[in-house]
């Protein structure tokens, strides 16, 4: 496995780059209309949508590309790298690409590992 030919060293910097270190998440899993219907258990004293907040020093890579609470919103760092101009594929060279402006040379990822993560996530 050419994987595990990779440094740790260059695994961690990848993941670091591409997780978030707080997800939120519909407490609902999904099955509230977000209609604001009155008597709604999904709904905060204020009215706005309740959401739970997941938060590690390590990170998490976010199962989603953006969640909107109304309150608070937020976008996976991944959807921001690979899809900066909202996008909803990227290219095997564009992926290269855009994660190398984002690494820049001094963090020393491989094309290697580059490439591995390309062929995990395709």
């Amino acid at each position: 496995n050419i994987e595990d030919t990779i440094p740790e060293s260059e695994i961690r910097t990848l993941y670091s780059l591409l997780s978030d270190k707080t997800l939120l998440f519909d407490p609902s899993r999904g099955q509230c209309c977000r209609s604001k219907c009155s008597g709604c258990v999904y709904l905060d004293g204020d009215g706005s949508f309740s959401f739970d907040e997941y938060s590690s020093n390590s990170g998490y890579l976010s199962p989603y590309v953006k969640v909107d609470f109304g309150n608070r919103v937020h976008t996976s760092k991944w959807s921001k790298i690979l899809f900066p101009d909202g996008a909803k594929e990227v290219a095997r060279d564009d992926f290269a690409n855009l994660l190398a402006r984002c690494l820049g040379t001094e963090l020393g990822v491989s094309d290697t590992a580059i490439s591995a993560l390309w062929t995990a996530l395709s």
